[in-house]
């Protein structure tokens, strides 16, 4: 956003991968204005023959609203999209190549179906795009600190450190480790400090 780009962004869930072009009409929806007519499109995505019409929709769509600023497209845990959707992007991201779009996909290295990740890791080599695969490691001590430190609202102490080791630098397990805890009132706060 700071560099002049509209960003739109969507998420997988695993419980909605029945849901055919779930994430990519969450970006949509999330987008004020919105860069097509909503409405319209859901009700083209319950048609048996939908695919194409709904991707040639939101490419016209995509396209014409990066012609007024460039638009950054994020959808955060692609692992667990439906088939659709994953149909969906490759025609998009192949079909809007000249156009001025940051695809950007998160997935985990493991969990969700394996056809997805091959999927993206092949986009992601693909021929004919600028395109970059960027794996991230485990997080450092402090940035562990950090999301504990979020987690529960305090600066956290060498006690939650240590608990919070035990999620190994994966910040999911960090955040679903943390929160679970202080849920169950096993990290007590006193004087600011977990």
């Amino acid at each position: 956003t700071r560099a002049g780009a509209r960003a739109l962004w969507g998420k997988a869930c695993e419980d909605q991968q029945t849901v055919p072009f779930g994430p990519l009409f969450e970006a949509i929806l999330r987008a004020d204005p919105p860069i097509c007519d909503v409405t319209a499109l859901r009700e083209l995505s319950t048609r048996r023959d939908s695919g194409f019409w709904v991707v040639r929709d939101l490419q016209a769509a995509i396209a014409d609203a990066a012609s007024s600023a460039p638009l950054s497209i994020v959808i955060d845990d692609i692992h667990w999209a439906d088939a659709a959707t994953i149909v969906a992007l490759q025609g998009l991201v192949t079909g809007l190549a000249q156009v001025p779009v940051l695809w950007t996909f998160a997935m985990r290295s493991a969990g969700g179906r394996a056809e997805v990740r091959d999927v993206i890791s092949a986009m992601a080599a693909g021929d004919g795009t600028s395109s970059h695969l960027v794996r991230l490691g485990a997080l450092d001590g402090d940035a562990v600190a950090q999301i504990a430190g979020d987690v529960i609202g305090v600066t956290v102490d060498e006690s939650v450190m240590r608990l919070a080791e035990l999620a190994h630098g994966n910040p999911f397990l960090v955040v679903e480790l943390i929160s679970g805890l202080h849920e169950e009132k096993r990290i007590e706060v006193a004087t600011g400090r977990g």
